[in-house]
């Protein structure tokens, strides 16, 4: 994306080992070897993804991720500690039963 911009592209094609470059600025289209460590990830990219050509909005719209939302794990962790801890007081403060067995002879 930041190569877009730089060079302020609006969209490229992948013509055979060739990319075709259409920018902005209504600058003429441009048939571009593929001769740098840029140009080479683009193709690779549009390989990958299985396009032909690719645009500065594509790739804005494949960035925008929404950040992990971590609310249901730590409502899901405050119950089970809440859980948790119930049963180890609960355990700990019942009163014991006295053991029935053997009371001596009689």
């Amino acid at each position: 994306m930041a190569y877009f911009k730089q060079h302020n592209i609006k969209f490229i094609t992948l013509q055979n080992d060739k990319l075709v470059i259409d920018y902005n600025n209504n600058s003429p289209t441009e048939t571009k070897p593929i001769d740098t460590t840029e140009l080479q990830l683009i193709k690779s990219y549009c390989q990958v993804q299985g396009l032909t050509s690719l645009s500065l909005s594509d790739l804005q719209k494949t960035n925008t991720q929404q950040p992990f939302n971590w609310t249901p794990w730590l409502i899901g962790a405050g119950i089970a500690l809440v859980i948790i801890i119930g049963a180890i007081i609960y355990f700990a403060l019942r009163e014991k039963e006295p053991k029935k067995g053997y009371e001596g002879w009689k």
